[in-house]
């Protein structure tokens, strides 16, 4: 899954200075460190499986779906948060 799929969407804009300004940065890190872990994690899975390692690389590859889910997880939360705080603004 490329990690652009896993950025989490966000519906305001956010980028004013002030502490959500701050949770937007710490989010959009997180998430782009958890698409980049996928990301690692799928090229290793497959390096193993070209090296004749089917069973190891198909176990990092579980790992990577794992960490997929969780990113995804993250996104959807996120995305539930930022609306519950813009709905609550207006």
């Amino acid at each position: 899954m490329p990690p652009e799929t896993l950025r989490p969407h966000f519906g305001t804009d956010l980028t004013k200075e002030g502490p959500m300004a701050k949770k937007k940065d710490e989010s959009e890190a997180i998430a782009n460190q958890l698409g980049f872990a996928v990301k690692e994690l799928n090229a290793v899975a497959e390096r193993m499986r070209a090296a004749g390692y089917a069973e190891l690389g198909d176990e990092i590859q579980t790992l990577a779906n794992s960490g997929a889910f969780f990113a995804e997880e993250y996104a959807r939360l996120r995305a539930l948060q930022v609306a519950a705080t813009d709905a609550g603004g207006q």
